[in-house]
């Protein structure tokens, strides 16, 4: 269960991360999600390091030796936990968060929590005794979907740099 939280943490932390990214990106797409994701297909940005990474880490997760293995656990979470920390020290992430930036980033990550407590209540409510797993799994599932997620928040916020899709 500790290697399960730790991994929960590590994920959430690398979601932050790429959260802080993709914001950046859709900054310059002028918060326009038809834009945005035009430009995730046309850039190569769904096959960069930092997703791949992302993909790795949430198919080690679904392996046989992850679901025995507390170790495996654990390297897996300081996997993300580089991973945040390599994106949180880039210089292009110099740029502070305002206004609408503030907005969807706090959208995306509400809605990433509900998510995360859900994955961790039901298991819960069924009875069953490790409810972590989930969470740390489904917060893993984030990281790797974070453009979505960001999409997503974006069309959520209200506001005036919204485009029409």
């Amino acid at each position: 269960m500790i290697a399960y939280i730790c991994l929960l943490v590590a994920a959430l932390a690398a979601l932050c991360a790429m959260l802080l990214c993709d914001l950046s990106a859709l900054r310059h797409q002028e918060y326009s999600n038809k834009r945005f994701y035009s430009w995730l297909c046309e850039s190569g940005e769904l096959t960069a390091l930092k997703r791949l990474t992302a993909l790795v880490v949430l198919i080690g997760c679904f392996t046989t030796m992850a679901r025995t293995s507390w170790m495996v656990v654990m390297v897996l979470a300081a996997v993300l936990v580089v991973l945040a920390v390599v994106l949180l020290t880039r210089r292009d992430q110099g740029k502070r968060l305002g206004g609408r930036s503030t907005r969807v980033f706090i959208q995306a990550m509400t809605a990433a929590i509900l998510i995360v407590a859900a994955g961790a209540w039901v298991p819960r409510m069924l009875g069953e005794p490790d409810n972590m797993e989930p969470a740390a799994l489904l917060a893993v599932m984030l990281v790797a979907v974070s453009p979505l997620l960001t999409m997503f928040a974006n069309w959520l916020v209200p506001g005036k740099g919204k485009q029409s899709e």
